[in-house]
């Protein structure tokens, strides 16, 4: 590279950008072809932007002697141009910058750098250290030739930021693409998951290998469910299988996520499927193995076996009660889905086995005897010889749960029960009922004595002026008076017909009459009852007649002026006898009584 100076048209070389050489030739005929290799100065290298700039333009210069004569031979000055951005370089190439930079005005060196094998490059700008091109080494499933030349073995690959990236893999394999949940380019891979574990989405990294719950199968892409009718649903949240419903028969249990599994309903219980939980048959009933309704449990009378074998809980598995359950069937003459294990417990002394509770069924007590008296120690051990089970130390059979009258249950006695368990059911409800009766008319009274004590004559009389018994036959409407024990209401029928006024009587204090109370309400009770019999309530014409019996006088109010000056006229001569009830009315004939209303 050379410059030209502005003064005078003299050449001269740049030493610190020149490229030295010689060619000595001579030429009779044809062309030369020269070719140099320039490495220019950078000014600007933006990787993310694609952006590349020179620090100032290049010129080329080619200069010599002529050797035959010495004549300086000079050729004009040549302008090259140079590719820039992302092509400043050809594909499988990289722009390999010095580390340091040779001067303020000379920016960083660069030149273009194939990329060797077992590496590659597709964009020249692009590196594995951020703002630094460099080649990117070969992923895992691919094989680099140098240069762009790459060929993958598995996975679904897109070029992105300037490399390959990972973007799918075959089903049955996990998509890694990261290391501390960070990308990392070299780590890309598809990693294909066991034969006893699945995945949801192979084409996202967020989704794992996941380990094949104990309640199906897998073959390392897919689940499949160990019992016919089970619903699995996939959780895109966490990646796994969910075990949501189990068939009729079967019982979902669901302790961790590996144990998910639909378990068959245990004996004496019934499963209706879905998330339900087993059911146990009532005490005396039993059902087999897989029942799913609750008319499968039936009565049964059980013969409960304990036995002790010398080993421990761990190594009694699901394969080794089985062959228990088998030999007990067996020792017993019973079908096999008839027994079933109701416990197993270590012994408190370290070593000395487990505890194991079974139960056979029987359909009666005589057949649940037979079954006790057929087992035996000897006979059970015989059939877990057999099995490869150790032989029990400890041993005992018996019938238990046995109704006194198993043998002559009969559909009457069934019937005769649910009738008398009825009937006890309609008198409690009954009882209940008047319980809760008496309570609302406590309430009420207790409203009623509340509302009298504070009432004034003229008050308007609200729901609580009625009591108990006339709730649903009147209607308060207004006060027409008070007295000692109580209040005269106005009150209308319910349908509206009719307006009565009806006298309602408290006690005094507290919620119950005391004995002077009770004295003087049946003295007044013996003056209503005379008047009723004198009819004194078939009144044509209404006046009122108010007594006073705790007073000393009596007084009579009549709308008729007549009636009135004979009342006073007549109530002079009543004088000291004008308490006495009896006496008085014998006289009411003076007041034309069929025309008076209390």
């Amino acid at each position: 590279t050379a410059a030209q100076t502005s003064a005078n048209s003299q050449l001269t070389t740049d030493k610190s950008v020149s490229i030295s050489g010689e060619y000595i030739g001579i030429l009779f005929q044809g062309t030369v072809a020269i070719s140099l290799a320039v490495k220019p100065a950078f000014g600007i290298v933006d990787t993310v932007r694609g952006e590349t700039r020179l620090v100032r333009p290049v010129q080329l210069l080619m200069f010599g002697t002529e050797l035959g004569s010495g004549d300086y031979m000079a050729a004009p000055f040549i302008a090259p141009s140079f590719a820039e951005g992302f092509a400043v370089c050809p594909r499988g190439w990289i722009l390999a910058l010095d580390s340091t930079a040779t001067g303020e005005q000379t920016g960083r060196g660069g030149s273009c750098t194939q990329c060797r094998i077992s590496q590659y490059s597709v964009n020249p700008l692009a590196g594995a250290s951020s703002g630094v091109p460099s080649c990117f080494n070969c992923p895992r499933s691919a094989i680099c030739s140098g240069g762009d030349e790459v060929r993958f073995t598995r996975g679904r690959w897109v070029v992105a930021n300037g490399m390959y990236t990972l973007v799918g893999c075959p089903q049955g394999n996990q998509l890694v693409n990261s290391i501390g949940g960070q990308f990392s380019h070299d780590s890309q891979d598809c990693v294909a998951c066991t034969n006893h574990q699945y995945i949801i989405n192979p084409n996202n990294s967020a989704f794992s290998c996941q380990n094949c719950p104990i309640g199906a199968s897998c073959d390392g892409s897919s689940l499949t469910s160990l019992v016919a009718g089970a619903v699995w649903a996939a959780e895109n949240s966490t990646g796994r299988y969910v075990l949501q419903s189990c068939p009729p028969g079967y019982e979902r249990q669901a302790t961790t996520v590996d144990a998910q599994q639909c378990v068959r309903c245990a004996a004496g219980k019934y499963c209706v499927g879905g998330s339900a939980a087993a059911v146990s048959c009532l005490d005396g009933q039993y059902a087999p193995p897989g029942s799913n309704a609750s008319g499968d449990c039936q009565l049964a009378v059980m013969v409960e076996l304990i036995a002790v074998l010398p080993m421990s809980q761990e190594q009694f598995g699901a394969a080794q009660q089985e062959n228990f359950l088998l030999s007990v069937a067996l020792a017993s003459d019973m079908p096999v889905r008839f027994v079933y294990i109701a416990q197993v417990v270590s012994m408190r002394r370290a070593g000395s086995g487990i505890q194991i509770t079974s139960r056979v069924a029987a359909n009666s007590a005589d057949k649940a005897q037979d079954v006790a008296s057929r087992l035996s120690a000897e006979r059970l051990n015989t059939q877990l010889e057999a099995r490869n089970l150790p032989k029990v130390t400890s041993f005992s059979a018996r019938a238990v749960i046995t109704p006194s009258s198993f043998d002559s249950f009969e559909l009457s006695t069934v019937v005769g029960g649910s009738v008398g368990g009825f009937v006890v059911f309609l008198l409690a409800l009954l009882g209940v009922g008047v319980l809760l009766r008496r309570l609302r008319e406590q309430a009420a009274y207790r409203a009623l004595v509340a509302a009298f004590r504070s009432a004034k004559p003229g008050d308007p009389a609200g729901h609580a002026f009625t009591s108990f018994k006339l709730h649903k036959s009147y209607a308060a409407v207004q006060v027409l008076g008070k007295g000692t024990f109580g209040c005269v209401v106005k009150m209308r029928t319910v349908n509206g017909n009719q307006v009565v006024a009806i006298k309602m009587l408290v006690p005094q204090r507290g919620t119950a009459f005391d004995d002077r109370e009770r004295r003087q309400l049946m003295r007044e009770a013996g003056v209503l009852e005379l008047m009723t019999r004198c009819k004194c309530d078939r009144a044509s014409i209404r006046h009122h007649i108010k007594l006073s019996l705790g007073s000393q006088f009596t007084q009579f109010q009549k709308r008729s002026e007549k009636n009135k000056r004979e009342v006073n006229r007549r109530s002079v001569k009543l004088g000291s006898r004008i308490n006495e009830p009896s006496w008085i009315l014998r006289h009411l004939d003076i007041l034309n009584c069929r025309t008076i209303v209390l």
